[in-house]
């Protein structure tokens, strides 16, 4: 990355900051009504119960209850965020992705995908939609870290969920995931709206719904895939459905699904 494109980058960043702590108060409870809400898709509940979550750091009941509130240091958390998320290209599509940290070792569509994976390292959690062109010719998805292309391979997918994994060859570190969701919990979703640049928007948990957490945080195209995080900066969900109005607008209604769910199909969560 050029010397620029950084200082456009850190500029980009504090302005955001600037404009999340004025609209904070705007974001939150910004939801009237659910009765035109879709019913959510039912997604394997055996598959992700409390045995097979993902990894949820013990927390003390202040921790917990600190869930509620914004970080001390919100600039610093977004920018940690966005380090750690990355855009994907697939056709004539595009999305958001983020580096997962997690002792659990990925699963594969197939053992041609696992030989091709081969040397990439870091783990990329997507939304399955994000990905669904390049199914045929995964070598057509394209992975970019602070705005470079790194060699990427596509591993698997779940259509429930709508989760997908991806290996990719980088150095970055990642993010850690976290099963502590409360209804009303502060959170934070980065992401790529309209493949422009990666940004974040605040809101809260609204509604908890087996393995997806409804949430009013302003989610534009693009964003599906990103991370959805809380006030420790822990990935509570993955974002993969928003809604709009009749003029394309988001409601400021929108679905992550729950990290947990991963070990549905994607990581070998059990011994």
């Amino acid at each position: 990355m050029t010397s620029r494109g950084r200082l456009v980058t850190v500029l980009a960043i504090i302005a955001v900051v600037a404009g999340v702590l004025a609209a904070s108060a705007f974001f939150v409870g910004r939801l009237t009504a659910t009765e035109s809400i879709p019913e959510p898709e039912v997604s394997d509940q055996a598959a992700v119960s409390d045995e097979t979550a993902a990894e949820s750091p013990q927390q003390s009941q202040d921790d917990r209850e600190a869930l509620f509130d914004p970080p001390e240091r919100l600039g610093v958390m977004i920018a940690s965020t966005i380090s750690k998320s990355v855009q994907i290209e697939c056709q004539d599509g595009y999305g958001t992705g983020w580096i997962y940290d997690t002792p659990y070792a990925p699963t594969y569509r197939n053992e041609e995908l696992e030989l091709a994976a081969q040397g990439k390292d870091l783990l990329v959690v997507t939304a399955k939609h994000v990905i669904d062109d390049c199914k045929q010719d995964p070598s057509s998805i394209k992975v970019m870290i602070d705005f470079e292309e790194v060699p990427s391979q596509l591993l698997n997918w779940h259509n429930k969920t709508d989760l997908a994994t991806i290996a990719v060859s980088a150095n970055n570190p990642g993010l850690q995931g976290s099963d502590e969701v409360k209804q009303g919990m502060w959170a934070m979703a980065v992401g790529w709206p309209f493949n422009y640049n990666l940004s974040p928007t605040i809101g809260r948990v609204i509604e908890i719904e087996d393995t997806e957490l409804y949430i009013d945080v302003l989610i534009e195209p693009g964003n599906s895939g990103g991370p959805l995080v809380d006030s420790t900066g822990a990935v509570i969900g993955t974002v993969t459905a928003g809604f709009l109005d009749d003029n394309d607008v988001s409601t400021g209604f929108n679905i992550a699904t729950k990290t947990r769910a991963l070990c549905a199909k994607l990581l070998t969560c059990r011994e």
